[in-house]
């Protein structure tokens, strides 16, 4: 069996221990490259503000609104508007939905609250309308082809306008 002392044997191992080298070297050196260039590690983003458009202007009754939301993370840096849960301080007043479409239920002021990240932002929604209608004279008795004036007031919200209509409950 020849030694590692004989030339020619040196000459080969040499070369392989040399092979084996420098592919040790190319080999770590791209692994830290592609550490360092190819594969950054991106912490989360950190929701700092939630900001949300669209309330404060009144709705009627029955009357629905898309309400909007803006992220901001860091240094004011806008964030993509995803994981977003919206809630309503009073749904007998307002409802919402997951997507932010407000639905005005009853009068009433609801808050709406738009959250994501730990961090929650509000914006009031009124809910205007009929607040009282009067009826002048309360009850009145009538024979038949004869006729009775009636008067109605009506109390609304500012910005309400209704228009009474007459029905009665026995028609025979």
């Amino acid at each position: 069996m020849p030694s590692f002392q004989s030339p020619v044997h040196r000459a080969r191992f040499v070369p392989n221990l040399l092979g084996r080298a420098r592919w040790s070297v190319a080999v770590v050196a791209l692994a830290l490259a592609g550490l360092s260039c190819g594969e950054a590690v991106v912490a989360p983003a950190v929701v700092k503000e939630v900001a949300v458009s669209g309330g404060g202007s009144p709705l009627r009754l029955a009357q629905s609104a898309q309400l909007g939301v803006a992220l901001r993370g860091e240094g004011g840096v806008a964030l993509p508007t995803v994981g977003v849960s919206w809630t309503s301080s009073d749904v007998s007043v307002a409802t919402v939905s997951a997507s932010g479409q407000v639905t005005a239920v009853k009068r009433g002021t609801a808050t709406i609250s738009a959250s994501a990240g730990g961090v929650t932002g509000t914006a009031p929604v009124p809910v205007i309308g009929v607040q009282r209608v009067d009826a002048t004279p309360d009850s009145v008795a009538v024979i038949i082809t004869q006729a009775a004036q009636l008067a109605a007031t009506v109390t609304a919200d500012p910005g309400v306008t209704v228009t009474p209509s007459w029905v009665s409950r026995d028609t025979t």
